[in-house]
């Protein structure tokens, strides 16, 4: 505990000293929410202008943004979208130059410097197309597409599609998704409009946005900066449109299906019964399924504007997709049965920008993504279209189904406190649900002896057996209905909020400085288990053993015993991490620029049993210090070749699984219940009559077959990190050519 505080304290001590020194000079610095131009503003005879001003335009949505050049002539200007963008300078007595065509990206610092020439009369703008295209100032490796790029590139409809087309990514199912430097789909960060839409239970992405949607996405696959936490891979993000002042949009329709595709690829098939050959019609193994009809249509469209010119912008969305398939199967009855899946992707998105006055932006967002579908297809089996269920063990499939809504909310503003002062605040929430449906709601009774059992030794008369119903006599596995787990519902939120602080400044050098602090709560509320409150096994004449027994003998009822088993993933848990940073990007020369960073974090790992335990285990800042380090070297001191080297620190954050499976989300109740009735199909996980024959001391006691193993943890059990280094060179070839290798 007292290494904790000190860290705090520490990091409070650094923040205000930092603080201090930069309240004299500077501009604007704030949240990686977009990306920043900034630059040097000078005269003929190199000497810095002050006080001039900058005019930045966004060429897509014609909104503009302005700010003046310090004392030293510099000026930055933060959380612009990604876009192209013009630069204009204007300074009483000289002449104004503009600087077009600046396409500025997720993440970077464009360096756009001005030089003004006196104006003896009256004259036109000076028109410069050149831009520099390499951020001088940055160590990160990644990789960003646009959306003038992914417009005209083959793709699928979400933006997680355009990751493999970034060097270092790759995908895969063993992997568990995206593969980013060789860490698993579980160690990624994925972020739309700066919320994280994991999922808590395993780490993969949630929500899907289409490309229509949005600017740009961006794949951080190293150096990531001390503001992100939680990714051992990389961060993948997906940046949105707004409004602007011109109106845009569009309309759009997509079809694919099997009108258009090609048949089904073969499928080897090992032989079931020796496994030690391959099933075949054609006899090399393979089976070759016929087509089957699949047919999906998705029409949407976006219009994006003004309310109030200048003010208030908006940017509405909607994409629907309608999906049908069918599967025919020949079943292990020698029948034939037809299923059908219907499916709706519903996606909705508005955003919102409105500047009350010039020195506060604000950002507020919506993104709505629920699914339908009903009809469920199994994989095909052992030959062609074939299935090794019966007919009637398919036909549940024909109506179970899922509905899975998902919300995404956010919103930012953005203080101009002085022009070397940003404080920004971020709010949002990624609520995610799943639920299946089609499922009988009550217990599935299913006989593990057969009633026959009433009549074989030790029985000598088959006098109970007669009292048995016609309609109940049976074998195992005859049952009532199918033994089927369904998810009732799977509740995955995460609320955020962080604040952060930059500043620009000079001290032995040109400081670019943030500070920050956040807090989530994560939180998963979920029952993934049987119907009815469990299933039932009937055990015709059967004894409960002696080890398991604790009743009066004998340890049956009339006909025998059954258990009432309550099986599933079940319980509701949440927990915060919270987190603190800085990070100073510090040019200490005009060629050489230091990025220093330290982030740390508070991690509460919760259970599911507060009974037991408040949690399960916890992290304290003192666990988790992750410093990064790196420079950047402008080699020809013109702006075009940069050689950059970082290493840093990284912390991945505890899945849910490891709750649920260790800390009482997992669990196996069996109840032990003598059988004195032949009425088996009433019996349900609510409804145990009989003698208690497991602890009859304890009111309702069960066999607990997965107790959770708070004890077992170690208490000196460290968080799981990784060590990163980077080098990376890049060089500008042409206007719009750059070379990068890493």
């Amino acid at each position: 505990m007292h290494t904790e505080c000190f860290a705090v304290r520490k990091f409070v001590c650094l923040a205000a000293l930092f603080t201090i020194l930069s309240l004299t000079s500077g501009t604007l610095f704030g949240q990686e929410t977009g990306g920043a131009i900034g630059g040097t503003l000078k005269d003929a005879s190199g000497a810095v202008i002050a006080g001039g001003k900058v005019t930045i335009t966004n060429a897509a949505t014609g909104r503009i943004f302005t700010t003046t050049t310090g004392a030293e002539g510099n000026y930055v200007y933060r959380n612009l979208e990604p876009g192209r963008y013009s630069v204009r300078f204007d300074m009483s007595g000289f002449a104004p130059v503009e600087m077009t065509d600046v396409v500025l990206q997720l993440g970077k610092t464009l360096k756009v410097d001005g030089s003004l020439q006196v104006a003896t009369v009256e004259q036109a703008v000076t028109v410069i197309e050149s831009v520099p295209l390499v951020d001088l100032s940055s160590t990160t490796v990644g990789h960003n597409v646009t959306a003038e790029e992914f417009d005209r590139l083959p793709k699928a409809r979400s933006f997680q599609s355009m990751l493999r087309a970034s060097p270092s990514v790759n995908s895969g199912t063993i992997e568990g998704g995206f593969q980013v430097n060789g860490s698993s789909g579980a160690e990624n960060q994925f972020v739309i409009d700066g919320v994280s839409t994991n999922s808590q239970i395993d780490g993969r992405s949630r929500q899907n946005t289409v490309m229509e949607y949005l600017q740009e996405v961006q794949v951080k696959t190293g150096s990531v900066g001390a503001e992100y936490g939680g990714a051992l891979g990389g961060v993948m993000s997906a940046v949105t449109k707004s409004g602007g002042n011109q109106f845009h949009g569009d309309l759009h329709y997509y079809f694919s299906g099997n009108g258009i595709s090609a048949a089904p690829v073969k499928r080897l098939v090992l032989n079931p019964a020796t496994e030690t050959d391959f099933l075949s019609n054609e006899g090399d193994g393979f089976v070759h399924d016929a087509k089957q009809p699949d047919k999906n249509h998705e029409v949407g469209g976006s219009l994006g504007g003004y309310f109030i010119k200048n003010k208030l912008w908006f940017f509405v969305a909607g994409s629907p997709r309608w999906s049908r398939r069918e599967f025919l199967y020949n079943t292990a009855d020698a029948q034939q049965i037809t299923l059908e899946q219907k499916r709706v992707d519903r996606s909705v998105f508005a955003k919102v920008s409105y500047d009350p006055f010039t020195r506060m932006r604000t950002n507020f967002s919506w993104l709505w993504t629920p699914t339908n579908s009903t009809g469920r297809l199994p994989a095909y089996a052992v030959g062609a279209n074939t299935s090794a269920s019966k007919f009637s063990g398919l036909q549940p499939n024909a109506d179970a189904g899922f509905f899975n809504p998902q919300s995404n909310y956010t919103g930012t503003v953005d203080f101009t406190l002085r022009n070397n002062m940003l404080l920004s605040v971020k709010a949002g929430r990624f609520w995610d649900d799943f639920k299946e449906s089609g499922i009988i709601k009550q217990s599935a009774v299913e006989y593990r002896t057969p009633t026959t059992s009433l009549c074989t030794p030790p029985e000598t008369t088959c006098a109970l057996l007669n009292t048995v119903p016609a309609n109940l006599l049976g074998v195992p596995p005859f049952s009532n209905i199918p033994r089927l787990k369904t998810t009732d519902h799977d509740v995955d939120a995460r609320t955020f909020i962080n604040v952060d602080y930059s500043v620009f400044g000079n001290l032995a050098g040109d400081h670019d400085l943030k500070l920050g602090v956040g807090t989530q709560k994560n939180v998963n509320n979920v029952d993934n288990s049987y119907p009815g409150g469990g299933y039932i096994f009937v055990y015709w004449g059967g004894t409960v053993s002696a080890a398991l027994c604790k009743a009066t003998p004998p340890c049956k009822g009339t006909y025998g015993y059954y258990t009432a088993e309550e099986n599933g993933t079940i319980g509701s848990t949440g927990a915060n991490i919270t987190h603190l940073y800085i990070s100073d990007t510090w040019k200490i020369h005009p060629r050489l620029t230091l990025n220093l960073g330290l982030r740390t974090e508070k991690e509460t790992v919760p259970g599911f049993r507060r009974d037991i335990a408040e949690f399960a285990f916890d992290f304290p800042f003192s666990d988790k210090i992750a410093p990064r380090l790196g420079f950047s070297y402008d080699v020809l001191g013109d702006g075009n070749m940069k050689v950059s080297f970082a290493w840093g620190r990284f912390y991945d954050w505890v899945k849910y699984e490891l709750s649920r499976g260790t800390f009482g989300g997992d669990v196996w109740r069996i109840r032990y219940r003598s059988l004195d009735t032949t009425d088996v199909f009433s019996l349900s996980g609510t409804n145990t009559p009989g003698r208690d024959l497991f602890n009859p001391a304890v009111p309702n006691s069960f066999q607990d077959n997965r107790k959770p193993s708070y004890s077992r943890i170690d208490p000196d059990v460290k968080p799981m990190s990784e060590d990163q280094m980077n080098a990376t060179i890049e060089y500008q070839m042409g206007p719009q050519m750059l070379f990068r290798g890493s």
